[in-house]
């Protein structure tokens, strides 16, 4: 015959080795699922970067005055930055998207991984450039580097450089 407690050690008993076994397929899950993620966030990022490329490019041919409106630009994670001659996208992660050191071209998109300051993580650089096609002129009320969800305006101006290559100026105005 059981005793009234019996059922209570068992039913404890069983509640602690449902939480042990969540414990444990959360701690073998959880960086599995991390990783996945910031490999999406990298490719959806390489996805927004052609996006760019292509919309800068069908400004500057279709010439002055052209203008293309990116809305909603998201940089989900990493840091986006605009240069005169590029443009720049850099995340830390854990993720080994490309060996250490070696740059690989995909198309007209530059994408380069070092090893970060921080053990076990490395940094991955996306990179746009234009510097034999064009000076790309930011105008924003924000500063690089850019994260979160904006539009981006990108115009032909018209004007070009005074350099020897007389290159056309395109505004990136980011709001």
């Amino acid at each position: 015959m059981l005793r009234k407690g019996d059922i209570w050690v068992g039913a404890v008993l069983y509640i602690a080795l449902g939480v042990i076994v969540i414990a444990v397929l959360l701690a073998a899950g959880l960086p599995m699922i991390n990783k996945i993620k910031d490999r999406n966030v990298v490719l959806q990022t390489k996805e927004l970067m052609y996006i760019l490329d292509d919309t800068v490019r069908t400004v500057i041919n279709e010439g002055p005055g052209s203008q293309r409106q990116l809305n909603p630009f998201v940089v989900k994670s990493g840091n986006f930055f605009v240069y005169s001659d590029s443009f720049n996208w850099t995340f830390e992660t854990k993720v080994l998207v490309l060996e250490p050191g070696i740059t690989k071209k995909e198309g007209l998109l530059f994408i380069n991984v070092e090893e970060s300051r921080k053990e076990d993580f490395y940094d991955v650089n996306l990179g746009l450039v234009y510097k034999d096609m064009a000076w790309l002129r930011l105008s924003s009320q924000y500063q690089n580097p850019f994260a979160g969800d904006f539009s981006v305006f990108v115009k032909n101006t018209g004007e070009f450089t005074n350099e020897d290559l007389d290159l056309p100026i395109v505004e990136i105005k980011i709001t």
